[in-house]
């Protein structure tokens, strides 16, 4: 059996964001930007730390959304890809299925664990429910009080998760002060809701996914980059009285990491062409899993004239070379990673992570061959505010050094760069084929996530004395009110929540995605 598949390329930007200007220290910040050319949307900030310059925020200051510029008719259902990648991680970001009949492009939720799903009060417009989201959540939020705080998150050794949440409680009672505020805690509604068109209940604690259970830790350095697929299926039961409509879905959701590895050193050989020698941190005995001919890239480093693609020789299970174009210029020493002392001698790593900001930065650079006195320059850094140009840096042994910088907070410590396979996995050819269902690409590849909710239709105003009833798309019931079938157009999207950044606290949260495809099934 054949089939023929119509793809529209839109010649516009087809991802419209939601993010408030922020006044920060280090100047103004949006936490959400569509770059069209290159179709890659960034949730978060790399330059900057989230951290007030003065005064009181919003909390909708520190979330933003990124939807697609259109709804569309949700048919059976759809099937969605997109890549990701963790370059610095904060609370976490979900992918949102949102009410597209109720919801338009400007709509976006609240900062902290709120995710950009679930809302606080402020000049954005809440997201309005029925709603599905895939939460991809890197910072537990313990708990839930009835004013909106916690998200009911698995405690350890659970931590970083992937889970489905839907909306919380309809109305506000006992348990819940403010019902926007717990659209995405896990478990809420806590008890199924009386009434004839209950909401469903977002899944307890049973149906969380580590991001461990997919191969990575997700806030591990040498496994940032993701593959993530989406199956929407819907299907709506025509009642013969229209206060008895629902749609029932099924959200599956598959997760498969990109395999990498931190790299601990780069050794720059100089030569016709030059070469580099390149040794990643085993996270197990294979090492970084190449063979000779491999396809490897090299992304996140600093000096980043070292990112690239290339093809890579094997020396052995934890090290490979690559051959540079001619004429390349030494780069620069590697640096595996970089961070704000509070020691005041400097003299030793130990404090690296530690809250108390002396303006210091501490650089791990192996045989950096600098002096005291020597001045240095640092870009590609993330966070930026490690980068620098021409600071006098004091030795501290062969291997670290330190220069002074005014920080305004504690800004985290900066990873080390990666080595990729450049080839994808058989799991991840097929996850990004969304012409066929998983069933058919490969039914032993078990989803990551999978759920089942019944969505009622949205009643409206009473219906009129005479014709028409009820305004075009709802129908009157027996109760003589009007319905109209919920979720019957979606908009797809992203959301993200941060943290305002004090000292001793780094939330400088950076989410890449990429390679967005989604097939809207008739």
């Amino acid at each position: 059996m054949s089939q023929d598949i119509v793809r529209c390329v839109p010649n516009t930007a087809s991802m419209t964001t939601v993010s408030p200007t922020l006044a920060a220290i280090g100047g103004n910040i949006n936490l959400a930007s569509y770059n069209a050319a290159t179709q890659t949307i960034a949730l978060g900030s790399a330059t900057q730390t989230t951290n007030r310059s003065s005064g009181s925020a919003l909390a909708t200051s520190l979330s933003a959304c990124a939807w697609s510029t259109e709804a569309h008719n949700i048919g059976t259902g759809l099937r969605s890809y997109f890549r990701f990648r963790i370059r610095r991680v904060g609370e976490g970001f979900t992918f949102a299925m949102i009410d597209g009949d109720r919801n338009d492009a400007t709509v976006c939720g609240g900062a902290r664990q709120h995710l950009g799903y679930s809302s606080t009060s402020g000049s954005i417009p809440y997201i309005s429910t029925p709603k599905i989201g895939i939460e991809f959540d890197t910072s537990r939020n313990t708990g839930y009080t009835t004013t909106g705080i916690g998200r009911n998150d698995p405690a350890s050794p659970i931590g970083s998760h992937v889970a489905l949440v839907y909306w919380g409680a309809a109305v506000a009672n006992a348990t819940v002060t403010n019902p926007q505020h717990d659209d995405n805690v896990h478990g809420f509604p806590t008890t199924t809701e009386s009434g004839a068109r209950p909401s469903p209940q977002n899944p307890s604690a049973t149906s969380y996914s580590r991001l461990s259970d997919t191969g990575a830790g997700g806030t591990d350095a040498s496994q940032r980059d993701f593959h993530a697929r989406v199956e929407l299926s819907a299907s709506y039961n025509s009642p013969a009285d229209p206060k008895d409509g629902f749609t029932t879905v099924t959200t599956k959701m598959w997760l498969e990491p990109v395999s990498a590895k931190s790299i601990s050193a780069i050794t720059f050989n100089a030569g016709s062409p030059p070469t580099l020698t390149v040794t990643v941190t085993p996270i197990s005995a294979s090492g970084h899993g190449l063979t000779t001919g491999d396809s490897v890239v090299i992304q996140d480093v600093v000096p980043p004239a070292y990112n690239g693609e290339y093809v890579a020789t094997v020396i052995d299970s934890n090290s490979f070379t690559v051959t540079l174009p001619l004429g390349t210029p030494y780069p620069g020493a590697y640096i595996t990673a970089i961070c704000e002392l509070n020691s005041t001698s400097g003299t030793t790593t130990s404090n690296c992570g530690n809250s108390t900001s002396v303006n210091r930065v501490i650089v791990v650079s192996a045989n950096h061959g600098l002096n005291t006195g020597d001045l240095v320059t640092i870009s590609g850094a993330v966070p930026a505010v490690y980068n620098v140009t021409g600071a006098s840096i004091t030795r501290i042994d062969a291997n670290t050094y330190r220069f002074n910088k005014t920080i305004t907070d504690y800004p985290g410590i900066m990873s080390p760069g990666i080595a990729a396979h450049q080839a994808d996995t058989p799991n991840a050819i097929a996850l990004k084929n969304t012409t066929r269902a998983m069933s058919q690409l490969d039914a032993s590849f078990a989803p990551t996530l999978t759920e089942t909710a019944t969505i009622y239709d949205e009643q409206k105003s009473a219906c009129a004395v005479s014709a028409p009833l009820c305004p075009s798309g709802q129908a009157c019931g027996s109760d003589n009110m009007c319905y109209q079938p919920a979720f019957r157009n979606l908009r797809t999207g992203f959301t993200i929540g941060e943290r305002e950044s004090t000292t001793g606290t780094s939330r400088s949260e950076l989410i890449e995605i990429t390679n967005r495809a989604t097939t809207w099934l008739p």
